[in-house]
């Protein structure tokens, strides 16, 4: 190939081809690093580097070279997606932004979190079910505020309603508004106004919070502020 020979973008020039000049394999073998002849590097996937047949030598058309780097875009987006899914559950738009947020490729993105969705990794159903789970272990709450904090979450109203009728289904929404009513009533609270409000703000509907509130009435010595 001469020296010369090129191509032109923008009024840059850039060649039309490249070689191979060295290939590195990480200590765990997942991945290799080239050196090109135009002192590019590029990070690809180790079965990906096999299955191309490349080595020292190889030459690369620049549509090979743009294919390998948007290969390498969605590689180096995998190993970040993974990364921070070791350290705890991503709902699908969290985990889109952090990446977002580090500067990946759009495109990249949305193949990794489609790859992730279909491998189960990520499954803001799975998410939902053990995030509504936890906060009714530490506080009872009302179906109202538990769809607030999903939805503050990113996920769909579609699968709120799904993760609330599996997690938290209608019918035991008076047990838990009961078990917080308990706890008002232990810190003295007796005013139905009050008990009222306080329950609201726990995300209990109205009907819900009136028919607990005359189910213990008598038993808590519930009344009504003159």
């Amino acid at each position: 190939m001469p020296e010369n020979d090129s191509s032109s973008l923008n009024g840059k020039l850039f060649p039309s081809s490249y070689t191979v000049l060295s290939s590195l394999y990480s200590r765990s073998g997942t991945s290799v690093k080239l050196l090109l002849s135009s002192d590019e590097q590029l990070l690809l996937p180790a079965e990906k580097y096999a299955l191309l047949k490349l080595r020292e030598g190889s030459e690369l058309s620049r549509k090979d070279l743009l294919e390998l780097k948007r290969t390498e875009a969605i590689f180096r987006t995998k190993q970040k997606a993974v990364s921070l899914l070791e350290r705890r559950p991503y709902t699908r738009t969290a985990l889109f932004s952090r990446l977002e947020e580090a500067l990946f490729p759009a495109e990249a993105i949305a193949e990794v979190m489609t790859e992730l969705e279909i491998l189960g990794v990520v499954d803001d159903l799975k998410y939902g079910e053990n995030w509504v789970l936890s906060q009714l272990k530490r506080k009872p709450s009302g179906r109202l505020l538990l769809a607030q904090g999903l939805r503050r979450k990113g996920i769909s109203r579609e699968k709120i309603e799904q993760i609330l009728d599996t997690a938290y289904p209608a019918e035991a929404e008076d047990d838990f508004c009961a078990k917080a009513l308990e706890k008002l009533v232990r810190r003295k609270i007796r005013d139905r106004l009050k008990l009222t409000a306080a329950l609201s703000r726990r995300g209990f509907s109205a009907p819900v919070v009136r028919r607990v509130i005359d189910r213990f009435r008598d038993e808590y010595d519930l009344r009504e502020k003159r």
